[in-house]
């Protein structure tokens, strides 16, 4: 069996996964249902009380409204070139790069890696996950026009990284927090003994007024579906994953050794929340003193728990470091994250306990 044939074979295997997910949900939910008659009536009371309080919100019953879609899954293709680059625009905080060449990259290792999803009998593309290998990807200078084609080529003509490349290094080092960090991102970045893979996990993300979202938000994934549009639910991030390492890990098998990879980096959009003056010391991985942090993309908080090392920055938006007025506190950040590929069968596993 060819890539190609793995491939297709892999897409099958993640939809009928999926498809056996909502089964079972099915059938826990109408267990669920017979079993109510047999619940104390006080408690069921209570539980009732609880949901008229929240249906008396029209606001936070909008946010409860679902839509059954069936969900596919494909190699990415010249037709997503667009909305690949869509969501690739914003990657280095609206910074204008050569997002239309990463989206071509993208694209031409779909024999290999990659997953763009798409709901049913749709064209859209509502996400994708990919992996670029930080090292590989480098062009030849454009001679110059004093010089012969052969000298050009053979001396004056250095290899460099593919412009998106270099753009998305160039970004990652100018938000080091320190010296000692950047020298530690460029040792990553020069060692090619040890392959660096670029993780995207890209899909559309829509985020309800930052009161309801703020008051309702939990570390359980299922608390998350309410930050998402409904085409993607959290319970789709496992899968996508799984299917993602697992492909990546079927490239080197075939012989494709661009994607056996030591260390990955991936960029993750957070909010923190202030709560306040606060004496005591920061926690390890919780973030400042007084503040809480939440995932936009909620699978990202077990790539950071895994991580080798990680900071964080705040992203600006214009002349604002916020991207929503809320007394001030709530805060758009991002985190650059460094995960060991050893650690990878750790975070699917803590992925499909919480989240599938």
């Amino acid at each position: 069996m060819d890539a190609s044939e793995g491939k297709a074979s892999k897409k099958r295997q993640l939809e009928e996964e999926l498809e056996e997910e909502e089964e079972m949900d099915g059938e826990q939910e109408f267990d669920e249902e017979d079993g109510e008659g047999s619940d104390d009536g006080e408690d069921y009371e209570d539980d009732d009380d609880d949901d008229d309080e929240e249906d008396d919100d029209p606001e936070l019953s909008d946010l409860d409204e679902e839509e059954k879609v069936d969900f596919a899954f494909f190699d990415p293709e010249e037709i997503d070139y667009h909305a690949i680059k869509n969501f690739l625009l914003p990657f280095l905080e609206g910074q204008a790069f050569s997002a239309g060449d990463l989206a071509d990259l993208i694209i031409k290792q779909n024999e290999y890696v990659g997953t763009v999803v798409k709901v049913e009998g749709e064209d859209e593309t509502y996400g994708f996950v990919s992996v670029v290998n930080l090292h590989k990807h480098k062009v030849r200078e454009h001679a110059p026009a004093s010089t012969t084609f052969t000298t050009a080529i053979a001396i004056t003509t250095p290899i460099r990284d593919l412009t998106a490349v270099r753009q998305i290094k160039e970004y990652l080092l100018s938000k080091a927090p320190n010296q000692s960090e950047k020298e530690r991102l460029e040792s990553l970045f020069n060692d090619e003994s040890q392959p660096l893979g670029l993780l995207f996990n890209e899909y559309s993300v829509s985020l309800p007024p930052p009161q309801e979202w703020l008051g309702r938000m939990s570390v359980v994934c299922e608390k998350y579906s309410e930050t998402r549009l409904i085409n993607l639910p959290p319970q789709l991030a496992p899968h996508l994953h799984k299917a993602l390492f697992s492909e990546i890990q079927a490239a080197v098998e075939d012989g494709d050794s661009s994607f056996q990879f030591e260390n990955y980096i991936l960029i993750s959009n957070q909010y923190s929340h202030s709560l306040g003056e606060s004496t005591d010391k920061p926690k390890s991985k919780k973030g400042r003193t007084g503040e809480e942090t939440f995932y936009t993309r909620p699978e990202e908080e077990f790539y950071q728990k895994e991580a080798n090392f990680f900071f964080t920055f705040p992203v600006m938006h214009g002349e604002e470091a916020s991207r929503w007025t809320f007394d001030g506190s709530l805060k758009d950040n991002r985190a650059i994250l460094l995960i060991n590929q050893s650690k990878i069968p750790a975070i699917l596993e803590k992925l499909f306990k919480v989240c599938a």
